[in-house]
């Protein structure tokens, strides 16, 4: 997860055990093989984001999933997207449109979702959870596509911006 704050995120490095049971059901944990991937918008201070993922990962023991996505642009400022779905593996999430925010959060295959947007720039951090946003979910040929859009609260909380991001998962 970032590093700008201090937080604490599960890492997904962590993964106890690696593949898949002969039944098609995963083992206890597994890294998720991630391409793909894509963030872009304004991220707290980093306003017009907008390049390819240079490193994402992925990790998902069933009832925990949770993918980063970080990019640095042209100018060497950061973006990052976490995606944490809490209670359900987005592997086998039914595929379909999913809305969160602070009224009403639909579940994904009764798994609750969370998006975290960071970024760093050349004298800022970033680090918020969306107050709101979208999951889209779709099967393509080379795995599972994960579209995203966040609403993230300004650096005062006083405004919000958007971020959007993509990444694949690939099939097992």
């Amino acid at each position: 997860g970032c590093i700008v704050v201090d937080r604490q995120y599960t890492d997904p490095f962590e993964a106890v055990d690696q593949g898949e049971f002969n039944d098609g059901s995963f083992s206890e944990g597994s890294d998720l093989q991630i391409s793909n991937g894509w963030v872009r918008g304004d991220i707290g201070p980093v306003r017009d984001f907008d390049a390819a993922a240079n490193d994402s990962y992925g990790y998902s023991d069933g009832s925990y999933s949770s993918v980063t996505v970080t990019a640095y642009d042209a100018q060497d400022r950061m973006g990052m997207l976490i995606v944490d779905l809490n209670g359900g593996d987005i592997r086998t999430a039914r595929a379909g449109t999913y809305r969160f925010g602070a009224l009403s959060t639909d579940t994904v295959d009764g798994a609750t979702p969370n998006i975290t947007g960071c970024s760093e720039g050349s004298d800022s951090f970033y680090d918020a959870p969306a107050t709101d946003g979208t999951i889209v979910i779709s099967d393509v040929p080379e795995g599972r596509q994960v579209d995203v859009e966040a609403t993230l609260p300004t650096e005062s909380g006083m405004g919000e911006t958007q971020a959007t991001g993509s990444f694949v998962i690939a099939r097992e």
